[in-house]
């Protein structure tokens, strides 16, 4: 076999692979970094593509307003023209975090839902939080 493809088949109908905001996966691994977090490993989070097998088919989805514990937790939406992935929730409660919340969260553009209870955060809250603009729950 010489070449891969993105594309898969459902149903008959060819179909492109979903994809995270390359912006947002670069974010992201910055996170994870400063928190110490190793996601792929410890949660089942993609370095490289942190959507797959975490997709909701809308914000309204019950999962996307509820706090995780103890328990790393992304969601994505996806566009279906577009196939490309946005993170609208991150959670972080119970994890032990120590140290700033990052600055990168403000790549995470789409993020509704933002989950970091009980860890041990110091410092202020990044201006940059600001530009969040769709986020309802900090």
């Amino acid at each position: 076999m010489c070449c891969s493809s993105s594309l898969f088949f459902h149903g008959g109908i060819a179909a492109t692979e979903n994809k995270t905001d390359p912006i947002e996966v670069e974010a992201l691994g910055a996170i994870f970094r400063k928190w110490k977090i190793d996601g792929e490993k410890t949660w089942n989070i993609s370095s490289t593509n942190p959507c797959t097998d975490h997709v909701v088919n809308d914000s309204n989805d019950e999962r996307v307003n509820e706090a995780v514990y103890g328990k790393l937790d992304i969601l994505c939406l996806c566009d279906n023209n577009t196939s490309v992935c946005n993170i609208i929730k991150l959670s972080a409660n119970d994890l032990k975090i120590s140290g700033t919340i990052p600055n990168e969260l403000e790549n995470l553009t789409k993020l509704v839902y933002l989950y970091l209870y009980r860890n041990n955060f110091n410092g202020s809250l990044p201006s940059e939080i600001g530009n969040l603009k769709n986020i309802l729950t900090l």
